[in-house]
């Protein structure tokens, strides 16, 4: 018998979510297809990452909810940034005129977001290496996620004076 360890409503929640990111994801690549936007390549990409995150949460938390060293964990860890990662490109792409205003933070922007995608592949190979030191499983992911609010609160101050 199959035991479910999720909630019946973060489940029903999770796949609704999940299908409807596939969804939109597919409707902008076909609009892509007509309109040669990077803006919405930019969004296809990331609605994908956003549905890759959903659909590794709801397998983690379904299938091994105790297990913090399992290799879905290390996946989980790598979709999270990269569905933020995948945000942030979006942004990019939607505030192209104001690359030259602010060279410095779309240039830092970048090699942060080079610098994430790094940590993503690092994470995973972790997890398939099966490192399950506190550096890689503890201290790596705050350092990630304190950059990126670094980031955020640069582009707060820039762009909402």
């Amino acid at each position: 018998m199959y035991l479910l360890l999720v909630a019946p409503e973060i489940l029903i929640t999770g796949v609704s979510l999940l299908g409807a990111a596939l969804v939109l994801c597919i409707y902008h690549i076909f609009l892509y297809t007509q309109y040669k936007e990077r803006v919405i390549i930019a969004y296809s990409i990331y609605l994908f990452s956003l549905a890759a995150y959903i659909g590794v949460y709801l397998i983690s938390n379904n299938y091994y909810p105790e297990d913090r060293f399992a290799f879905v964990y290390y996946v989980k860890e790598s979709t999270s940034l990269l569905t933020v990662l995948g945000y942030t490109y979006f942004l990019f792409a939607v505030l192209e005129d104001w690359h030259k205003k602010y060279s410095l933070f779309f240039r830092s922007l970048q090699i942060i977001m080079v610098i994430m995608a790094g940590y993503c592949m690092f994470s995973i190979a972790a997890g398939l290496l099966q490192l399950k030191g506190n550096i890689i499983t503890t201290v790596l992911p705050y350092i990630s996620r304190l950059t990126l609010l670094v980031m955020a609160v640069m582009a707060a101050f820039i762009f909402f004076p």
